[in-house]
């Protein structure tokens, strides 16, 4: 112990009771004086007085000055109303600014400022100041104070303030629809505006600095040092609500800005600059808008981080579906019990337990059943059975040169069922009225509820027809109560799909072959939307909102095609049709992969029969159709992935849910929920063996000086699919070489007994833990000096030796940046587990 150390050790055990609580009092205020000092060193681009723009920005003597152009004041009754053009255009072309929480700042009763610093020193002059009231005169600032300066206008809180929804408690916010209400009001005024050249091109130019800086605040924000809202004493999800929803705002007033000041062309290429930088606080407008969202009633595996990264593309977009109201069948709760894994609310577990639905509650009509010895009939003899109503009489026809109806739907809806039990007779009407409208010579249709039967050999014919079926099928009816009563052809495309993308629907294929889906929705822009030939909806004919203008609905449709897969897929692959024939060319498993993400299927184990068509040719359905059981699910997964046998290396990483069947813990539990970061990129790993022993392919291993257990010392979050746990490991590359302090992350399967041991890393590459670089992997453990040899290539392409046989623990993610700061600082760095360099090996994953 050093003498400084020995001397204050004396002097707190020397002291009184009381001393020595004082003394730790100071010690701690001084601690927090000094860091936040540092804070206010480091900061650079906050409205607050203390950052270095604010102490260039204008000196404090002119603080109080007239502006150089005319100050409008507003009042609540001067805003336009939300069905007012003007606002229905902003809506449409830069989206709609969502709620901000507002804590009590001082705003009224100050003059108008026209600078970030003159707004926060003057109401900072006087008086004490907390952390927490920086932290609000923060918000105020980037909120009434940029809107104030931007717009030239005086705005009482009254305007903008309001009580918020029940889903925040009721406290006080700034109400989003109140600032696109403003917003339209200044582009109204500001384009009439006769103000000269040269005045209108100063003020543009003080408002492209204006909204900079603004912007680059909130990317100061999102560091630890330079934050406002943290010490101020926000959580971190409230502080990153906050950037993530004031972000949207000032981004909109950006484009409005643009939409004025079109004619000054620096202007509109600053503003475009402004607009399209990098930005830091990008995941928090989209962390933002998903935690409301998830208030709201959305469900969580809906909003995956691939939907929410193609509606990140724009603030339009990501505002637009924040404040749709999600579609509820029943309550708001129906999605409690889903996660960023799986709906529940879709796929039904249970189906012992399942009723179909009748068309009205009320309703008690008897069910009607087709003749199940005509249904097996047919399926026997190798033909399609369809269905036609007549009289109240089902009646079995086959669908040889016959044009019928193929219906898609999801038994959420009510309407799954099977030959022998049948549905209501109310819901026998209605389909067979939707068959007959849209086929008047025949009205002859199938569906899965009446025409595939409950057991035996006849339902594995049935299943193994579907992708005939559908591909047969004159037109294809999609039957969805979210697709049916949330679009609607007066509504922008944009809506529509974004309402198909959220749906649990899982594809449907079109009758007439190749769509050009970017015709069809871009081709008619000035006539409206337009929906995709072969693709029927019965579209409700509600009033909506008019489409956006040509201008602005072009680029953003065809931004949003990759929302529904098979749509962008359709769009880029214009000559490919899902009828494969022997010589059509396979389609990749990454993007059968990308066709489903997002997808779910009613009953687990029917994911693989439904995409048949789809699926490699060695795959043999009658296989996978005979296993039956509680876990057929995965015994199903399990099959499909030895029949295709090469698989990419990647299917290791990320976080997914994973098979529990031993000697298969690597392996994805379905397509449909694999992780979106592989979307697109599993194609590109390499390739692995799939054998009966596990996976068999070549990594790069990073083994650790001691096994490590992993405890509940090292979780970091609970979630429902898999838990995070964390940990630090020191890397050395030679022992010349400089030593990193890599952060390991992983994600262990709830499933998994805790605590585990793991004694390496796996990856793709020799250099993953070079720094500066973050990369996947996974936590593995495995013995290695076992007396035999390792299994590798030879010079001349053969394989010698016996592999490294591996127990797969977790996918992991590497962090390598030298930025990234001990996160368990109560932890003993001398127990950090030692890892060298990868050395490239073969193993064997189990």
């Amino acid at each position: 112990m050093s003498r400084v150390h020995a001397a204050d050790r004396g002097l707190w055990t020397n002291q009184p009771a009381g001393k020595t609580l004082e003394r730790l009092v100071l010690c701690c205020l001084a601690h927090q004086w000094r860091l936040e000092c540092k804070r206010r060193r480091a900061a650079v681009w906050s409205p607050m007085p203390w950052s270095r723009a604010s102490e260039l920005e204008r000196p404090e003597e002119t603080i109080l000055s007239e502006s150089t152009f005319p100050v409008q004041s507003i009042c609540e009754e001067d805003l336009p109303t939300e069905n007012d053009s003007g606002v229905r255009f902003l809506q449409s072309t830069v989206g709609h600014p969502l709620d901000i929480p507002w804590f009590g700042a001082p705003h009224d009763g100050h003059p108008f400022c026209r600078t970030l610093s003159t707004y926060t020193i003057s109401r900072r002059t006087g008086k004490a100041q907390t952390l927490f009231d920086d932290a609000a005169l923060w918000v105020s600032a980037l909120t009434f104070g940029v809107l104030e300066a931007a717009t030239h206008t005086q705005i009482p809180e009254i305007v903008l303030v309001q009580q918020g929804s029940m889903e925040t408690g009721g406290q006080m916010v700034l109400s989003g629809t109140r600032i696109l209400l403003l917003l339209a009001y200044w582009r109204y005024h500001a384009m009439r505006d006769t103000a000269s050249y040269s005045q209108t091109l100063q003020y543009a130019q003080a408002t492209v600095t204006l909204l900079e800086r603004a912007l680059s605040a909130l990317d100061e924000e999102i560091g630890i040092m330079t934050s406002v809202l943290a010490p101020g004493g926000l959580i971190q999800e409230v502080k990153l609500d906050i950037v993530g929803s004031v972000a949207l705002t000032i981004i909109s007033l950006t484009l409005v800005a643009r939409d004025v000041w079109h004619a000054f062309p620096k202007v509109s290429s600053s503003l475009d600059q402004v607009i399209e930088k990098k930005r830091s606080f990008y995941p928090a407008m989209i962390g933002s808008c998903r935690e409301r969202m998830y208030r709201a009633g959305w469900c969580p595996y809906t909003l995956s981080d691939r939907l929410l990264g193609i509606l990140g593309q724009s603030s339009l977009f990501l505002s637009s579906i924040a404040n749709l109201p999600p579609y509820l069948r029943r309550d708001r709760g129906e999605h409690r019990n889903c996660t960023r894994s799986s709906c529940a609310f879709y796929t039904i577990s249970d189906t012992t337990a399942y009723v179909p639905r009748h068309t009205h509650p009320a309703c008690t009509c008897e069910f009607s059943r087709p003749p199940l010895d005509s249904v097996v009939r047919l399926l026997s003899e190798g033909q399609i059975p369809v269905v036609t109503y007549h009289e109240r009489e089902l009646r079995i026809v086959p669908a040889n040169g016959r044009p019928y109806v193929a219906i898609s739907h999801v038994w959420a809806d009510g309407m799954g069922s099977t030959t022998e039990d049948g549905l209501p007779t109310c819901m026998v009407t209605r389909v067979a009225h939707l068959a007959q409208t849209l086929l008047p010579e025949s009205g002859a249709f199938w569906i899965d509820a009446l025409c595939i039967p409950a057991n035996g050999e006849m339902r594995k014919r049935a299943i193994k027809l579907m992708a005939q079926t559908y591909r047969d099928a004159a037109k294809v009816l999609v039957i969805d109560e979210c697709v049916c009563k949330q679009c609607s052809l007066s509504k922008p495309w944009e809506e529509n799909l974004l309402r198909i993308a959220t749906s649990g629907w899982l594809w449907v294929e079109f009758a007439e072959g190749p769509v050009d889906i970017e015709e069809s929705l871009l081709g008619a822009s000035n006539k409206g939307p337009a929906v995709p030939p072969g693709f029927e909806v019965p579209f409700t004919a509600g009033s909506g909102s008019p489409p956006p203008n040509p201008k602005s609905s072009e680029v953003p449709t065809r931004k949003l095609l990759p929302l529904v897969p098979l749509f962008g897929f359709r769009a880029k692959h214009r000559d490919f049709a899902l009828n494969l024939s022997e010589s059509s060319p396979e389609i990749p498993i990454s993007t059968i992969v990308e066709l489903l993400l997002d997808r779910t299927t009613t009953k687990a184990e029917d994911e693989l029969p439904a995409i048949s068509s789809l699926l490699p040719r060695q795959v043999d359905l009658d296989a996978l159709l005979s296993i039956a059981g509680p876990d057929a699910a995965q015994r199903r997964m399990q099959a499909f992935l030895l029949q295709v046998r090469e698989l990419s290396r990647g299917f290791a990483l990320y976080p997914m849910p994973r098979l529990t069947l031993p000697r298969f813990a690597w392996a994805p539990r379905a397509l449909a929920t694999m992780a979106g970061t592989v979307h697109g990129e599993i194609s590109h790993y390499g390739r692995g063996v799939c054998t009966k022993e596990g996976l068999l392919a070549e990594y790069f291993v990073a083994a650790f000086d001691k096994p490590v257990v992993v405890t509940d010392y090292h979780r970091l979050e609970n979630k429902t699919e898999y838990d995070m746990f964390g940990m630090h490991v020191v890397h050395r590359t030679s022992a010349a070489a400089s030593v990193s302090e890599p952060w390991v992350s992983m994600w262990i399967g709830s499933a998994r007994a805790i605590p585990v041991t793991i004694n390496a890393l796996l990856f793709l590459n020799g250099n993953a833990l070079n720094a500066g670089r973050h990369v996947w992997g996974a936590a593995v453990c495995g013995v290695w000096d076992d007396g035999s040899p390792t299994r590798r290539a030879t010079e001349n392409g053969n394989v010698e030796g016996r592999p490294r046989r591996l127990t797969y623990i977790a996918p992991c993610m590497v962090l390598n940046d030298t930025s990234v700061k001990r996160l368990l600082t109560f932890e003993d760095k001398e127990s950090w587990p030692r890892i060298g360099p990868p050395s490239r090996s073969w193993v064997l994953l189990r």
